[in-house]
């Protein structure tokens, strides 16, 4: 009777499967679990064979406008949420609702994402913080973090403690909250599954049941029915930057070089991988590879540590015709970026002196990662 139940939900689903070697198999779905994916008329392709599974006939709805980032990658968009001081509470379109331990969020944005404040919230996100932090959106679109503890989050406000002194803030006033967030070495999970709302789940495991795909990472169990799912994407879920392949680099610089040009290039474009950091001058230009798969580029950026003072230095990502994302840092504030790299198969890192000379012009790009 089980087995009649789930097919009964799931035959009507098409799905186009990639393997891992470019080959496409369309069809129904019957299954998914942990050893294949098996189409009705096709034989089962092993799990870890697969690359992508799409599913064309699925509508894309619109996002709704709560984004929670999760500790495992996961990026998914709510309708309401709500804190009780040590359990987070997602109500999700047309799904069960999630209810995760605050350890799990990374954070919650109240607005919709935009062009004017989102380098600063990506930027902010990137940041390891002891402390709890609220965002405030100031006139202008500028964004305040105050340090302090989330004491509990309502429908439409947010109780915050200061100093031991509480502050009732309404998400009207806020972009969003951030969980402190201490210095991890967890990486995203395998899985991607890609919801109609625009939810965007890691999975360590997935498998199909007679009321959806049942997802699972680390405490995390969620149901997505059949009918929500846009792809499922398989494999290396991230690859940092600066591990990536190189396809050519360059440095201008306003002195003469005393030493070979290959030698200069190779110590003064920096990077270090331990770190996940890559530290340029003004005058740089890296041009990497985008690793197969690899549809978004993220991270953040900023003046280098160890740079007092300086001008004005512009980072820039093109991809060879088109400017894909730019910033101009005048200050220690750090910019994040979130780059959709769709067709995309190489990108160019710029760094220039913005027209005011190169003092102190020396940026570290920070935990920049291909992702899926």
């Amino acid at each position: 009777m089980l087995l009649t139940c789930l097919c009964l939900l799931i035959a009507s689903v098409t799905v186009e499967v990639e393997t891992t070697d470019g080959k496409k198999v369309s069809g129904t779905i019957d299954s998914i679990n942990a050893q294949s994916i098996e189409v009705s008329g096709q034989p089962p392709i092993p799990i870890d064979s697969a690359s992508s599974i799409q599913f064309p006939e699925i509508e894309v709805r619109d996002a709704a406008e709560i984004g929670v980032q999760l500790a495992n990658d996961s990026l998914l968009a709510a309708r309401e949420v709500t804190f009780d001081g040590a359990k987070v509470t997602l109500n999700l379109a047309r799904q069960p609702d999630l209810v995760v331990n605050s350890s799990e969020v990374v954070a919650i944005r109240f607005r919709p994402e935009s062009p004017k404040t989102d380098a600063t919230w990506l930027g902010l996100l990137q940041q390891e913080s002891a402390s709890d932090r609220m965002v405030i959106r100031r006139e202008g679109d500028q964004l305040d973090s105050i340090e302090g503890v989330i004491e509990s989050i309502g429908e439409k406000n947010v109780k915050f403690s200061i100093d031991g002194d509480q502050v009732d803030a309404q998400w009207s006033r806020l972009e969003g909250v951030l969980f402190r967030r201490e210095k991890s070495e967890r990486k995203p999970d395998p899985i991607l599954v890609q919801d109609g709302y625009g939810g965007r789940w890691r999975a360590q495991s997935i498998e199909t049941t007679k009321d959806g795909l049942q997802l699972k990472s680390g405490q995390i169990s969620h149901l997505i029915p059949m009918d929500q799912i846009q792809v499922i994407r398989f494999g290396g879920s991230n690859q940092m930057l600066v591990e990536s392949e190189r396809a050519s680099q360059n440095l201008e610089v306003p002195f003469d070089l005393k030493v070979p040009r290959d030698f200069a290039e190779s110590m003064l474009l920096g990077s270090q991988p331990a770190s996940q950091q890559m530290d340029l001058l003004a005058g740089s230009k890296i041009e990497f590879r985008v690793p197969e798969g690899m549809n978004r580029l993220v991270g953040s950026v900023a003046r280098a540590p160890e740079v007092s003072r300086g001008g004005k230095v512009t980072v820039m990502f093109r991809d060879g015709k088109e400017t894909l994302w730019q910033t101009t840092i005048s200050d220690g504030t750090r910019q994040g970026f979130d780059i959709k790299l769709d067709g995309v198969r190489r990108v160019e890192v710029i760094v220039d002196d913005a027209g005011d000379g190169d003092l102190g012009d020396r940026v570290r790009i920070d935990r920049a990662r291909f992702v899926r």
